[in-house]
């Protein structure tokens, strides 16, 4: 009977053994040695890495970097952790593959440098009127404290309602009322602390 206490105590022993190697494992000696290739790759500074929790994640900043990546996509993937979440993003964001290409197809050409040319005395007139509000609040008393958000938020509003459909901040307001809900909720949702298996 002794001899069978003293095997579960090994046993057990070695079970936390085990998993105390796996959770330091888990949190410092892999993150270290990610860390140290990534610096040896060059990323500092320009190119840089933040950690959430144990695992990094790279910030590229160089224009050519991002083109490179954008036109591999099979070479880079995206993560994917939260796949109700990825449902309601769609788009370029989470899409792979044949789709990501699909997509980028139809996306391309409004980003013409032809097709931007055509936008600018669109861009313009927002602007303008952006201005104007601006300067009707400053008639009366020559200076004022504006929260300048609403407006900024209003504008791109306006100038994709002018690019994209002819028309104005107002007529598409209904659409972007609830666009304006959908990306609060989405970001409620990615702040969301992912728990695996909580599903």
């Amino acid at each position: 009977m002794e001899k069978a206490g003293k095997y579960v105590i090994a046993i057990v022993i070695a079970v936390i053994v085990r998993w105390g190697w796996q959770v330091l494992n888990w949190v410092w000696l892999k993150p270290k040695k990610l860390e140290k290739c990534l610096r040896d790759e060059g990323y500092k500074g320009k190119k840089s890495f933040v950690w959430i929790g144990p695992n990094p994640r790279v910030y590229i900043r160089d224009p050519e970097m991002i083109k490179e990546i954008l036109s591999k996509p099979n070479d880079f993937q995206k993560p994917h952790p939260e796949p109700f979440r990825d449902s309601i993003i769609g788009g370029l964001l989470v899409t792979e593959g044949h789709k990501w290409t699909k997509h980028r197809k139809i996306i391309n050409p409004a980003f013409n440098l032809q097709n931007l040319k055509t936008m600018f005395s669109d861009i313009c007139s927002s602007c303008s009127e952006m201005v104007h509000q601006w300067e009707l609040l400053t008639t009366k008393t020559g200076s004022t404290e504006v929260d300048v958000w609403p407006y900024i938020d209003n504008l791109a509003g306006d100038v994709i309602s002018r690019t994209a459909f002819g028309s104005s901040y107002e007529e598409g307001r209904k659409i972007f009322r609830i666009q304006k809900e959908q990306i609060e909720l989405l970001f409620n949702m990615i702040f969301i602390l992912y728990l695996p298996g909580r599903r």
